[in-house]
């Protein structure tokens, strides 16, 4: 007579007679449900953070985009130097690069000294000051000069 022999029963796993509550599924569930929203809203941002990225260099690109309006220009500005000459309402300076600038003082004109306003008359050559100017090149109005030490 044959023998029969029993079929091979598989090995068992130490998993395989772990059984999941309902609480420990959905606990699972929602940590999945959890990192799976936290990949998708990387990956938008990721995506929003690209495609402006790539919008900024083409703006850059465009030349209609850096030329600016005259009213986004800054007018205001403001430079420092020696006194040359004060003379009928005009200011002649040199700045500390050589470059001799010309501006107009007005009656709106603030002319300060150690916090004590001045007149266009106290300017005399040979004075250190900080002019802040309104205008363009060609018509520089100083709105303020400030004495140096």
């Amino acid at each position: 007579m044959e023998t029969v022999t029993p079929p091979k029963q598989p090995k068992k796993s130490v998993f395989s007679s772990y059984r999941l509550t309902r609480k420990q599924k959905r606990i699972w569930l929602s940590i999945i449900a959890v990192l799976l929203l936290l990949s998708l809203i990387a990956g938008l941002v990721g995506f929003g953070y690209n495609r402006s990225y790539e919008n900024g260099r083409q703006s850059d690109e465009r030349p209609e985009l850096n030329n600016q309006s005259p009213q986004t220009q800054n007018l205001f500005s403001s430079f420092t130097g020696m006194v040359t000459e004060n003379k009928d309402k005009k200011l002649s300076v040199q700045s500390a690069q050589g470059e001799k600038v010309v501006v107009t003082l007005n009656d709106q004109t603030k002319i300060i000294k150690e916090s004590t306003i001045l007149t266009s008359k106290d300017i005399t050559k040979d004075q250190k000051v900080t002019i802040f100017t309104q205008g363009s090149d060609d018509g520089l109005v100083a709105s303020r000069v400030v004495f140096r030490d």
